[in-house]
């Protein structure tokens, strides 16, 4: 019989790192946007 706990207890492990993961990746993009200078936003259409 498989061990449910243990593979539970593994797969939040992995959802941990993940999240640790991503909200470094958020930290250090906001990062990098508020240090550059503003830019003018680009515009990818123009409305007829």
């Amino acid at each position: 019989m498989p061990n449910y706990k243990q593979m539970y207890f593994d797969l939040a492990g992995k959802v941990a790192d993940v999240i640790d993961i991503l909200v470094e990746a958020q930290r250090e993009g906001e990062e990098s946007y508020s240090s550059e200078e503003a830019q003018p936003p680009i515009v990818l259409a123009e409305e007829e």
